[in-house]
């Protein structure tokens, strides 16, 4: 309830949006692990991929800004972790060439 004394409902989502979540919480739920490995580091991916994106538009790097410097331990991590991801994202170009 606002402040007027309404009440907002959420928005449903599209029957294709019902769908995907859906599907992305059976994966979760009890599907294969491969699968949530691949949603997982796609996910990571593309987070690096925007703090890059701020870090060439704006000089500014979101991960430095949340975790500290470049030297801090938990930022470093956070690099690794992408870094990992992107050599595992590697593995996607056989997948989709097969499909």
């Amino acid at each position: 309830m606002n402040q007027d004394g309404a009440t907002h409902q959420a928005m449903p989502l599209p029957s294709s949006g019902r769908a995907a979540a859906s599907s992305l919480a059976k994966t979760f739920a009890g599907g294969d692990p491969m699968k949530v490995w691949n949603i997982v580091s796609l996910a990571v991916l593309i987070l690096g991929g925007l703090n890059w994106l701020l870090v060439g538009l704006f000089e500014w790097n979101l991960v430095e800004e949340l975790f500290g410097g470049t030297d801090e331990v938990v930022t470093r991590i956070i690099y690794v972790i992408v870094g990992l991801s992107a050599l595992y994202g590697l593995s996607f170009f056989t997948k989709v060439s097969e499909e």
